[in-house]
């Protein structure tokens, strides 16, 4: 039988129900889940003597938003190489969809994350690349 791949994963979302729910789902699959709430306090768990090996994060963040927290993310040579998926709740428009992925978006998501499946099909996706 397989070993099932786990990976520790960072979720930066402001909403405690959607944050809970994604990290019961999460852990249900047997990762490791850290938690951030805004996206300073995101980009500070990057700083963990254990950075994660995937980040998932909301677009409207306190303090600094998603494209921000992204775009931080690669700007650093430490940590540029961990994926990101970003996800938004709210209508986007085409252009804020290519400018995820110019920033460098693993995985874009247009839906709320109460609604898990296409977040763990991403998640699933990159620990299949990893493999």
């Amino acid at each position: 039988m397989d070993k099932k791949l786990v990976m520790k994963i960072l979720i930066v979302e402001d909403d405690i129900v959607s944050n809970k729910l994604l990290t019961a789902v999460l852990e249900g699959d047997g990762h490791e889940v850290v938690k951030a709430y805004n996206g300073v306090e995101g980009y500070k768990a990057l700083g963990n003597k254990t950075s994660p090996e995937l980040i998932i994060s909301d677009v409207q963040l306190p303090l600094i938003d998603g494209y921000t927290l992204l775009s931080m993310v690669r700007g650093s040579l430490s940590y540029y190489s961990i994926p990101f998926i970003l996800y938004t709740a709210k209508s986007v428009s085409r252009s804020q969809e290519v400018l995820a992925y110019e920033l460098g978006a693993s995985v874009y998501l247009k839906h709320s994350p109460r609604s898990t499946r296409e977040i763990v099909i991403a998640v699933n996706a990159i620990l299949a690349d990893k493999s």
